[in-house]
């Protein structure tokens, strides 16, 4: 017998940290790319609010971090890294259409306001030649529609000073100034 999705991850929530159990979670959730079971928040919150025993404390304090569209572990680890931070919270995978052609982009991580655009690279996003020229051509459509891109690596994930640093500079840049 196969335990059901949620049932599992209470089962191993207490060897997990919160940020892999919030990745769990997004993965769960996701609208795109996600499990090939696909759950509404709805019912992971009726399953937590109902959770008994060992794993249902974690799974309490990791619901709130829940988001529908992270479409990747990275986006996820990245989101909550920026949080930590005291970043605001980045709207995720947001369309942007290129009016000459109607190709559709996503934007992994966004301020919208500010058209800021934070887009997470990984060794696929390099060796796969497919999606390395969809990212230029994504690029591109960004660059002309008026939006700062922020690239992101693991190398940005483990050590952030200067990723963060560069993305305070883009937010101080693009935000108005108050006289």
């Amino acid at each position: 017998m196969i335990s059901h999705p949620l049932v599992a991850l209470q089962e191993i929530a207490t060897r997990l940290s919160h940020v892999e159990l919030v990745v769990c979670l997004d993965a769960l959730a996701a609208d795109q790319f996600g499990t090939e079971l696909r759950m509404r928040r709805s019912q992971i919150e009726q399953f937590v609010a109902s959770s008994q025993g060992p794993g249902a404390p974690a799974l309490r304090q990791a619901l709130p971090h829940l988001r529908e569209r992270s479409w990747s572990p990275m986006e996820t680890k990245l989101r909550l890294q920026l949080l930590g931070r005291g970043f605001p919270e980045p709207s995720l995978n947001v369309e942007v259409v290129e009016s000459t052609t109607g190709n559709r982009f996503y934007i992994d991580l966004a301020y919208e306001d500010e058209k800021i655009a934070i887009e997470y690279d990984s060794e696929a996003h390099r060796k796969d030649v497919v999606t390395w020229q969809k990212d230029v051509n994504k690029n591109d459509v960004l660059h002309d529609a008026g939006w700062k891109v922020i690239r992101a690596t693991i190398a940005d994930y483990r050590k952030p000073a200067e990723f963060f640093a560069r993305l305070e500079d883009a937010l101080r840049r693009r935000r108005p100034s108050v006289a």
